[in-house]
C-alpha cells in the first residue's frame, strides 16, 4: 500500500523550526566523545526563528558611499605617514570617548577582580554570579583576563576611587550621569588604540613592495568598519588579530 503523502498548510511551510541552543548542541554533538564543562552561554535560553519583518536597511542604490571612501584615501595620500598616524590616533581618541557600548564596562568589571588577588574567574563569577551586580559569563580566554586585569591594576590608581564604583554599578544611569565618563572609556579603550597602531605597522611592513605596505597601513587606519568595530562596539577580538598577523609574518620569514 502506497503511504499517504503528506500535506502541508501554508502556515507549517513558513514556520521556521525554533530550537533551543541545547537541542543544537545535542545534534551536532552526537558523534562527539569529549568531557567538556559548560560555564555558561550567551545563547541559552534563546529561540531563533526567521526574521519576518521589514527591511530595515535597504540595499545600496548608488556608490555614493564608496566614491566617499575612495575621495578621503585620494585626500590622505597626500599626506605623510607621519601625519596620517596623527590623524588616526586622534580619531580613535575621540570615538573612543563619545561612543559607548555595554560590553567595555562588563569586561572591564569582570578583569578588574584581578587586582583583588583573583585568578580563576571564571570559577569565581560562576560562585558569586547571585551578588555581583554584573551577572554575565567571562568568555574570553585567560590570556586575555591577565592582560586586561594587569593594565587596569596598572591605571586603575590614576582613575580615583571612584573608577571601581563606575564598574560596579550595572545602571543605565552610570553611563549618562557620570562626569568621569569620557575619561574611564578613553583609559579602558586605549590597549586597543595601542594593539590597533601595532597592527598597521605590522601590515606596512607585510608586503615587499613599499607602495603596498603603504596602502594596507592607510586602509586599516581609516576603515570606518574596524573604527566602529573596535571603539564602538569594544570588540577586543582585537588582540587575536595581532597575534595572528604576527604569526603570518614568523611563517612569511621561515622562523
Amino acid at each position: 500500500n502506497a503511504k499517504p503523502d503528506t500535506i502541508e498548510t501554508e502556515e507549517q511551510k513558513e514556520e521556521p523550526e525554533v530550537q533551543t541552543a541545547d537541542i543544537r548542541n545535542q545534534k551536532y554533538a552526537k558523534n562527539l566523545s569529549l568531557d567538556v564543562k559548560k560555564i555558561g552561554s550567551s545563547t541559552d535560553g534563546v529561540k531563533i526563528v526567521k526574521y519576518k519583518g521589514e527591511r530595515t536597511i535597504s540595499p545600496l542604490k548608488s556608490f555614493k558611499i564608496v566614491a566617499s571612501v575612495i575621495y578621503i584615501i585620494i585626500f590622505l595620500k597626500k599626506m605623510n605617514l607621519k601625519k596620517l598616524l596623527i590623524i588616526a590616533v586622534l580619531l580613535r581618541l575621540l570615538v573612543s570617548g563619545l561612543l559607548f557600548h555595554p560590553d567595555i564596562k562588563t569586561i572591564a568589571f569582570q578583569t578588574s577582580f584581578l587586582k583583588t588577588g583573583v585568578t580563576d574567574i571564571y570559577t569565581y563569577l560562576t560562585n558569586n554570579k547571585a551578588t555581583l551586580p554584573l551577572k554575565e559569563e567571562f568568555v574570553y580566554f585567560p590570556l586575555t583576563y591577565f592582560t586586561l586585569g594587569g593594565y587596569q591594576a596598572i591605571v586603575s590608581p590614576l582613575l580615583g576611587n571612584g573608577f571601581d564604583k563606575w564598574l560596579a554599578d550595572g545602571s543605565a544611569n552610570s553611563v549618562v550621569n557620570n562626569p568621569n565618563i569620557f575619561k574611564y572609556l578613553i583609559a579602558l579603550k586605549l590597549p586597543l588604540i595601542l594593539v590597533d597602531i601595532a597592527i598597521a605597522y605590522l601590515l606596512l611592513g607585510f608586503f615587499v613592495d613599499r607602495k603596498k605596505g603603504e596602502l594596507a597601513f592607510e586602509l586599516w587606519l581609516f576603515n570606518p568598519f574596524t573604527i566602529i568595530l573596535i571603539y564602538a562596539f569594544s570588540n577586543i577580538d582585537l588582540y587575536a588579530v595581532l597575534l595572528t598577523l604576527i604569526a603570518f609574518l614568523l611563517i612569511k620569514q621561515e622562523k
